[in-house]
């Protein structure tokens, strides 16, 4: 069994990505100074604080199912994120005495039960907004730092929306905007985001055969890619998309495979061959 660890993103000083024993583990969240927890999780799996162990804490209730409307979350959880890090930064600012060394940076962690594919791609998606990076970099990064991070594929799709969408799948509007029946619209979904819930939706039509078939497929691949990443070994980031020495000639068929869904699914979106645009969204 591997030791309960939890691992801070290089790129974003603070911010922990773990599995759902470190979060519990109260020494471990105090090795890392860490005050904020974000739990992607069922509610049997999130941990329990008690009020004096100065955790403020916020849970979203999602499965590790490929066909989870994960991007319905996605801009209030890096909001909350982005807000909690800033916190931080404003007590590690007051509280500045000593030398920089000397100095320890309140955290943030992000967990799900086993910290590799919801926790993972709430940290992709984090990385993508903060550093307007694409899913292929932001997804790199995140290995850098924890190199088991691989969300599902159903995720993986939605955080390549989450990037078209400009990391902003819901734009809040202010009455201003009036639907085909005349009704006023405050918040307007952008069209990938609508083309994707309808296409999972016309899968859910199907019944539940084809949807258990299409989770099987999705789940089958994400454990097949996090088996290939543990055979090769932990802590050698993984996220190249070059083929450098020692390197497989899989881990660049693994990135060709994504990037060509990518471009697939924008240009089908683009040309109208697939549908759920409305009238009120149609200029997003």
């Amino acid at each position: 069994m591997e030791s309960l660890q939890a691992s801070e993103i290089k790129a974003v000083p603070g911010l922990f990505v773990s599995d759902r024993f470190a979060a519990r583990s109260i020494s471990i969240l105090k090795s890392h100074n860490i005050t904020h927890v974000l739990s992607i999780t069922r509610p049997e799996d999130t941990p329990k604080y008690a009020p004096d162990q100065g955790i403020t804490h916020c849970c979203i209730d999602i499965d590790d199912d490929p066909l989870a409307d994960i991007l319905f979350h996605l801009q209030s959880a890096c909001d909350w994120i982005q807000v909690a890090l800033e916190e931080a930064e404003d007590e590690n600012t007051s509280s500045e005495k000593g030398t920089e060394s000397s100095r320890t940076r309140p955290g943030v962690l992000v967990h799900c039960t086993q910290g590799i594919s919801r926790s993972g791609a709430l940290c992709v998606a984090y990385l993508m907004r903060s550093l307007r990076l694409p899913y292929s970099e932001a997804l790199s990064l995140a290995r850098e730092s924890r190199p088991l991070i691989t969300p599902n594929i159903g995720f993986e799709k939605q955080l390549r929306i989450w990037g078209f969408c400009e990391y902003e799948v819901v734009v809040p509007g202010s009455g201003s905007l009036t639907s085909a029946s005349g009704n006023v619209v405050t918040d307007v979904e952008k069209r990938p985001y609508v083309v994707w819930k309808k296409e999972r939706d016309e899968l859910f039509g199907k019944g539940e055969v084809a949807v258990n078939r299409e989770r099987a497929k999705g789940l089958a691949g994400m454990a097949a890619e996090f088996g290939r990443r543990r055979r090769e070994g932990r802590g050698k980031g993984g996220g190249d998309r070059k083929i450098g020495e020692g390197e497989k000639e899989g881990d660049k068929n693994g990135w060709e495979r994504v990037e060509a869904m990518e471009k697939e699914w924008n240009r089908k979106m683009i040309n109208g061959e697939v549908g759920g645009e409305s009238k009120e969204d149609a200029s997003l």
